[in-house]
């Protein structure tokens, strides 16, 4: 069975939604218990387990704190289920030509066409994630069983550059480096928003929305996720530009050794950063609103971000520099 992506948010309707819910607030989007019949099932959530796929496991310590493991293999899956903890299998299109199809089809009905990627989460009775946001544009499909969402009832703050969770937002460190006035706490009282997803039900969080979940009995749901493009976005995808003409935009700064203090202050190393910054001002200086236009084009035509992420090895990498980001964040 072929699932258009051009109708998954009926009966609301794409116009309806890009005018009155795209990036504003969080929605819950009622359908059929058969809606997304044929798009995904447990099924194919146990076949790839066994695919190119990158699964890992997610659970709440005793704190209450979102905490992840290591890859997770067929062979482990079902103990780590039994004990509590929700399955997350990333790039759950790798070998799923169904799936695949009907992300390129909602990502082109919606106007998105890069960065989108899509999770899968089977949770057990009583587990999901505690409260954290992305940074993403998220719409949750419920497949299979019922989950229960608490949620904010707008971003925390807009377009956030990054998904944190509770315990990142409440070190000073992280409060320090950002403006004032923005609600980094999550919701509380009347403030948060309840509902249950049944199959066939979407919900749809903007970039920033706090929310956490909790299965009501087993829960398999997939996660489609956006990347906004913003400014930031176009203005270093044309910095990037000129990295590909000049060496020295792409040199190693680790040539200046800096495990070494004073090589990291010497005047050598002053004198390289000051050149490229005097260069980068040129470049900013000089640019043109056509050139940001070119720079929006090129990032909406690359690849969406799922067809990036195919090789399991690399994902593996890739949540390690996560994890160790996160505790150089909390060490500091």
């Amino acid at each position: 069975m072929s699932i258009d992506g051009s109708t998954f948010l009926d009966p609301l309707g794409l116009d309806a939604f890009r005018r009155d819910v795209w990036c504003k607030h969080p929605v819950v989007i009622h359908g059929s218990s058969d809606k997304f019949a044929g798009l995904y099932s447990a099924a194919d959530f146990r076949a790839g387990l066994h695919g190119t796929a990158y699964s890992y496991a997610v659970y709440r310590d005793h704190s209450g704190e979102n905490k992840e493991t290591d890859a997770v293999t067929p062979r482990t899956a079902s103990a780590l289920f039994d004990a509590g903890m929700s399955i997350v299998t990333v790039g759950a299109d790798a070998d799923n030509e169904r799936l695949s199809a009907f992300i390129t089809s909602a990502g082109k009905a919606l106007g998105v066409t890069a960065g989108a990627f899509v999770n899968c989460h089977y949770s057990p009775d009583g587990h999901g994630l505690d409260w954290h946001f992305d940074a993403t544009h998220v719409f949750i499909l419920q497949i299979e069983g019922k989950k229960r969402w608490q949620f904010s009832r707008s971003p925390a703050t807009p377009a956030p550059l990054f998904a944190r969770d509770l315990e990142t937002v409440r070190q000073p460190e992280f409060a320090a480096a950002l403006g004032d006035g923005q609600k980094w706490e999550p919701p509380t009282g009347s403030d948060i928003s309840e509902r249950d997803l049944q199959p066939g039900n979407v919900f749809y969080m903007p970039p920033g929305t706090w929310h956490k979940a909790s299965a009501l009995g087993e829960s398999l749901a997939l996660t489609l996720s956006f990347y906004p493009i913003s400014f930031t976005t176009l203005l270093s995808t044309a910095i990037h530009a000129l990295a590909l003409k000049d060496t020295e935009w792409r040199r190693d700064l680790e040539e200046f050794n800096p495990l070494d203090t004073g090589a990291i202050g010497s005047a050598a190393f002053a004198s390289f950063l000051a050149g490229r910054l005097e260069e980068a001002a040129g470049v900013i200086r000089d640019m043109s609103a056509e050139d940001l236009v070119s720079a929006f084009n090129h990032v909406r035509a690359t690849p969406p971000l799922r067809d990036l992420v195919r090789d399991s090895t690399l994902l593996t990498r890739v949540r390690s520099a996560q994890k160790s980001q996160g505790s150089v964040l909390k060490a500091r």
